[in-house]
């Protein structure tokens, strides 16, 4: 459910910013885009806990990185609700209170689902950054704010 929420938060971003896409549809960009990075993560995630010898299944990291996606929903939606003024400085601040709040939880269960310290923060390292920057990467590619709007203001 929290990938088709997040859909419709990337919709609405990207109908709002005038994105267009010429080999597609708005909403089929952003099912891919959602579904792509879950499935993608998920999947470059347990081959890294393949080779790192730590003890996560496939399932257990689909949801600990569906669940994650909280962030991103929330992160976007109140960014769009309290950006007014076009900067970005209330993103920055949701971005670090709920995305290092989520990785945080991310990093604890692979932490102790890991048999050494040093595979732990290997693989904490790659889905914490991954999941950070995938944030970043929706706030500026498909949810742009009401800039016209803001300059009229």
């Amino acid at each position: 459910m929290l990938v088709f929420t997040l859909v419709a938060i990337l919709l609405y971003g990207m109908k709002t910013s005038g994105h267009t896409v010429e080999d597609g549809t708005l909403i089929g960009t952003a099912l891919v885009v959602c579904m792509g990075y879950w499935f993608g993560l998920s999947l470059l995630s347990f081959f890294i806990s393949y080779l790192l010898t730590a003890h996560v299944s496939l399932i257990q990291l689909m949801s600990l990185i569906g669940y994650s996606l909280t962030a991103h929903c929330i992160i976007l939606s109140l960014s769009t609700v309290f950006d007014h003024y076009g900067t970005p400085v209330m993103f920055y601040l949701f971005w670090i209170i709920f995305g290092l709040l989520t990785t945080c939880k991310q990093v604890g269960i692979l932490l102790s689902r890991s048999w050494s310290l040093r595979d732990g923060l290997i693989l904490s390292l790659v889905i914490g950054s991954c999941h950070m920057c995938s944030i970043l990467y929706l706030r500026f590619m498909y949810h742009r704010v009401y800039e016209a709007l803001a300059e009229a203001i």
